[in-house]
């Protein structure tokens, strides 16, 4: 059986400067990680079927996967494992780095965007605490919401930021107009409407 730990370290050395790898997480030797300078992070892996296959397919951090549309295709390719590893990388140069790449940029730049948003958010949010007296906005990033003043208060308010992402704001009743307004004048491109 191939052993894609070692497999990978030979593929990395062959697809240049700024490639390393790293052993993969399966038993058996069965995966490998390459990385790239150009934040490219690839997994390969072996199919353990008949006639063995070698995997290898581009991945996105969790912030550019949710920056991903949800029908966007996989980048992936297969080859022969016996292959040399030269070989195996002139095929993950010509027939997935290109658009994988091309994607990769796309991405990072939203989640950088949706990163900013969410900055300007926080700041938002702790304004409107202040100048309405609750006193404070606790973030919940799990839960990508926001409570401001006591824990427990009860309207929510939804905020769309843009198609990628979006947050809720739960704040006292007599802030939940409030809110609208002062988003609507501060975020004027993306209007916030009442969740309940």
């Amino acid at each position: 059986m191939t052993d894609v730990h070692t497999l990978g370290y030979t593929v990395a050395r062959a697809l240049g400067e700024g490639w390393t790898a790293i052993p993969g997480h399966l038993t058996g030797r069965r995966d490998a990680i390459l990385t790239g300078d150009g934040e490219e992070k690839l997994l390969l892996s072996l199919t353990s079927a008949a006639e063995p296959r070698l995997t290898i397919r581009g991945t996105f951090s969790p912030q550019e996967q949710r920056t991903r549309p949800w029908h966007a295709h996989e980048h992936m390719i297969t080859v022969a494992p016996t292959r040399a590893p030269g070989q195996i990388a002139v095929e993950i140069t010509r027939r997935l780095l290109p658009d994988y790449r091309a994607e990769k940029h796309t991405t990072k730049r939203h989640a950088d965007l949706a990163r900013q948003e969410e900055a300007a958010r926080v700041d938002l949010l702790h304004a409107l605490a202040l100048d309405h007296g609750a006193g404070t906005a606790h973030f919940l990033p799990g839960d990508n919401e926001f409570r401001v003043g006591h824990y427990d208060c009860g309207t929510r308010v939804k905020v769309t930021s843009h198609q990628w992402a979006q947050f809720t704001a739960r704040v006292p009743a007599e802030l939940a107009r409030k809110l609208n307004a002062f988003l609507a004048e501060h975020l004027p491109q993306h209007p916030a409407d009442k969740a309940g």
